[in-house]
């Protein structure tokens, strides 16, 4: 998992390769109008998302063949990072979603950040989160930019 201010995306994209999807990402701001998921060349693909941030453990995941860009374009949100050998699965890998999904048992996250404009995250295959966590406990709205990159096209 990374997590940085978004000025310092390129540093951990340095290849040539990622060029275009880099200024593709620089150029996406809460005006930009775009489609809720599009093909990005040989890289996978993006999706906006739009929700309501909410105050109880949501969605719990891990994915195998991509790896998740998360960028917010509005908004702010909490995301819990779990150590994966402390959790149980509720449902098993998923090829159609690319996602392995999880319930806390007794051991709490890891690690809690709060992701906000200006801010990235990078989810590799196994790193556990959960997205969707309210700030202080008050709900709000949160729009982000997911580029989901194909894992072996990381790894070339």
């Amino acid at each position: 998992m990374i997590y940085d201010n978004l000025i310092t995306l390129p540093y951990y994209l340095k290849d040539a390769k990622y060029s275009a999807l880099i200024s593709f990402i620089n150029s996406v701001n809460i005006n930009t109008r775009l489609t809720e998921q599009c093909q990005l060349e040989e890289f996978g693909y993006y999706k906006v998302v739009t929700y309501e941030t909410i105050n109880q453990n949501w969605i719990i995941e891990s994915h195998q063949e991509y790896i998740d860009i998360q960028i917010v374009l509005s908004g702010e949100e909490i995301i819990r990072v779990y150590d994966k050998k402390n959790l149980e699965i509720t449902h098993e890998y998923s090829f159609i979603s690319d996602c392995i999904f999880y319930k806390v048992g007794e051991n709490h996250f890891d690690l809690e950040l709060k992701l906000s404009q200006g801010k990235f995250v990078i989810f590799f295959p196994d790193d556990v989160h959960e997205t969707q966590i309210s700030i202080q406990g008050k709900p709000g709205l949160i729009r982000k930019l997911v580029v989901k990159l194909k894992k072996e096209y990381y790894d070339k």
